[in-house]
């Protein structure tokens, strides 16, 4: 988790660019991941 909390896991290539995208166009964004609950901002 401390890596998680000192941001040092970046975003797989794209991903940011691609929420960004979707965003731009009025899209609903949601976040799945495997990881812990603790691990995915809200």
């Amino acid at each position: 988790m401390v890596l998680i909390e000192k941001k040092l896991l970046p975003l797989r290539f794209g991903v940011a660019k691609l929420i960004d995208q979707a965003f731009a166009k009025g899209v609903k964004v949601a976040i799945c991941s495997t990881s812990n609950e603790k691990a995915v901002p809200k």
